[in-house]
């Protein structure tokens, strides 16, 4: 007669769970799982005090909607018993935000990154811009091209599998390319 809210880890379903420590730039997906005991509305709250340089973004896979943790505030969503309990998704990503020499860390707009079926753009200035994102197969297809508003993160859905993709945003003056592997 409790909500349940789990990591699931291959076979495993955890409580509680380790994450390796993150590099610069590094990425991680989690697949968070929830299962409600009744109807209604339900909040999921984090305390990220520990996770210094880390934004945490929750990915809500029934609704499409992407909330950050990092701002302090929690999530508050409708559940019934009967949803599947894969529904959401923890992004982490780790990247320094003190002075460095701009000759060891090149630093762009835009962290590009996949996680299964999705590429993922995330902002790191978190302003809300007009953007061009293309992508490409190794052989040179185009397989996606599109004019998207990008907030602070953008899931974009592609249809390809175990195939690297070479991602191009282009934003005003600034041009990313990242090479990401779609599962």
């Amino acid at each position: 007669g409790s909500p349940q809210l789990y990591i699931v880890e291959g076979d495993l379903e955890l409580t509680i769970d380790y994450i390796r420590t993150l590099e610069v730039d590094d990425e991680r997906i989690v697949q968070l799982n929830f299962k409600a005991d009744k109807e209604g509305e339900h909040t999921l709250a984090a305390n990220l005090d520990s996770l210094a340089y880390t934004k945490v973004t929750l990915e809500d896979l029934k609704t499409g909607t992407m909330h950050e943790f990092n701002a302090g505030d929690n999530y508050t969503f409708s559940a019934s018993t009967e949803d599947a309990p894969d529904r959401f998704l923890l992004h982490f990503v780790y990247s320094l935000t003190g002075i460095e020499d701009p000759s060891d860390v090149e630093t762009h707009a835009y962290n590009i990154y996949s996680s299964k079926d999705a590429v993922y753009i995330s902002s790191t200035d978190n302003n809300i811009s007009q953007s061009q994102i293309t992508m490409y197969d190794l052989v040179g297809r185009q397989v996606y091209s599109n004019q998207l508003e990008l907030g602070s993160l953008t899931r974009i859905p592609v249809n390809v599998d175990n195939t690297y993709l070479i991602v191009k945003v282009v934003s005003g003056n600034e041009v990313v390319t990242k090479k990401v592997f779609v599962q």
